[in-house]
Parts: structure tokens; C-alpha cells; sequence
């Protein structure tokens, strides 16, 4: 596993190629200040990529994430979880580009906003017309704590083949009262009702995590965002 920490404001651009029949797990850990930065990931012949993003929050953070699939077999899965609260932004575009055919990625998002936070996506999965028997998926889901937290989500797909499989989605819900009066009618006091709520709607990207420890500790730094 390669995991990437960053605390600053930065603005760099990499590059990584997974080699064919690789298998990586790459996690990006951001917790700090403003960033910037941009990543592309190309994926050989039979090679998989499981990239794992978490943004907790910064004042203003701009990214990019390019995932390109170069070879028949290569597999990318990719998560990504997004926690702003007071008044940060996060504006996010994550491209999947299917070069080749018998490919296969899958995305998920999960952003979590409060306060004043705004945050944005700009999802795409494109399909070259030679990428025949590829499958792209992207699936976007955001929590809303507060009434004045935005967000704006634009999922789309780019296919020049016929004999795909493409699909995108995405699903907005709020913080419920009635949730939290249950927790609450069962002992637990409104700061920790909230935080299991808000695990429970992360969970879906950190749990992709393999290292039990760095686990742990993005649980402990999302709680740590829920009750700042």
C-alpha cells in the first residue's frame, strides 16, 4: 500500500503507472490547509488500482484525479471522501478514460457537508471507441448537516462504443432529526448520535482502506471534523 500525506497547501502534479499485472492500493490523506494538486494513474494490461482519496477539509481545495485504463484487463476501483464544514470548498474532477476494451472502474463519492461548506463534483467516465466490453460506473452520494451547506454534483459519460456497459448516479440527503431523537432516546448524547450518523455515511470509502491502522486513524480524524 503507498500512501500519500499531505497538511499543506500544495501544488503539484504526478504521475504514476501501474505495471502490468500489478496490484496497488493507493491512499491519499489530506488534513490541513489549502491544496491543490493533481494525480494521473495509468493502468497496464491486466494491473488494479484501488485509489482511495480522503479530504478532510482545508479553505479551499482544488484537485484533480485522472485514472486512465491502457490495457485489456486493467481494473480501477476508486473512492473518494470529501468533509468541509464553516466555509471551505472543495471542487473536484475525476476523469476515467477507458482506452482500451475489456476494462473495468468503478467510482464512489461521499461528501459530507456543514456549516457553510460547499462542494463540488465533476465526474466523468469516457469510453474510446475501440474500448469495446469496457464497464464504468461513478456513483456520487452527499450528506447534508446544515441547511446552508451547498452542493453540486455533475456526473457524465463520454461512450463512442456500443458494446458497454456505462451507469452514473448520484443521491442527496440531510441530517434528520428523527434520527438523532432515536440515539438520543437510547442514551446517546447529540455530539456522539451525530458522529455515528456521519461514520456511518463514511464508512462506505474508509472501510476500502486495508492497513487496520490507517483505518483508525482516519475514523479518529473524522470525528475529530464532526465535533470541531
Amino acid at each position: 500500500m503507498i500512501i500519500e500525506r499531505t497538511s499543506k497547501s500544495v501544488a503539484v502534479k504526478q504521475q504514476l503507472t501501474i505495471q502490468e499485472g500489478q496490484k496497488v492500493e493507493y491512499v491519499i490523506l489530506h488534513d490541513g490547509e489549502q491544496a491543490q494538486f493533481s494525480r494521473q494513474f495509468d493502468v497496464e494490461k491486466d494491473a488494479e488500482l484501488k485509489l482511495i482519496t480522503i479530504l478532510l477539509g482545508g479553505q479551499q481545495s482544488d484537485f484533480d484525479l485522472e485514472i486512465n485504463l491502457r490495457g485489456a484487463g486493467a481494473i480501477a476501483k476508486q473512492y473518494l471522501l470529501v468533509m468541509n464544514n464553516e466555509q471551505q470548498i472543495t471542487d473536484a474532477r475525476l476523469a476515467t478514460y477507458h482506452r482500451v476494451g475489456q476494462t473495468t472502474s468503478s467510482t464512489v463519492v461521499r461528501k459530507v457537508l456543514d456549516g457553510q461548506a460547499s462542494g463540488s463534483l465533476h465526474g466523468l467516465i469516457h469510453i474510446a471507441p475501440d474500448a469495446q466490453l469496457s464497464d464504468g460506473e461513478l456513483y456520487d452520494a452527499v450528506y447534508l448537516l446544515s441547511d446552508a451547506a451547498r452542493n453540486r454534483s455533475i456526473p457524465s459519460l463520454e461512450i463512442n462504443a456500443d458494446d458497454v456497459k456505462a451507469r452514473h448516479g448520484s443521491a442527496q440527503s440531510k441530517l434528520k432529526e428523527e434520527d438523532l431523537l432515536y440515539l438520543q432516546s437510547r442514551g446517546i448524547a447529540y455530539p456522539q448520535a451525530k458522529n455515528i450518523l456521519v461514520d456511518g455515511f463514511a464508512a462506505r470509502v474508509y472501510e476500502q482502506i486495508s492497513d487496520p491502522d490507517v483505518k483508525r486513524e482516519v475514523r479518529e480524524l473524522i470525528s475529530h471534523k464532526v465535533y470541531a
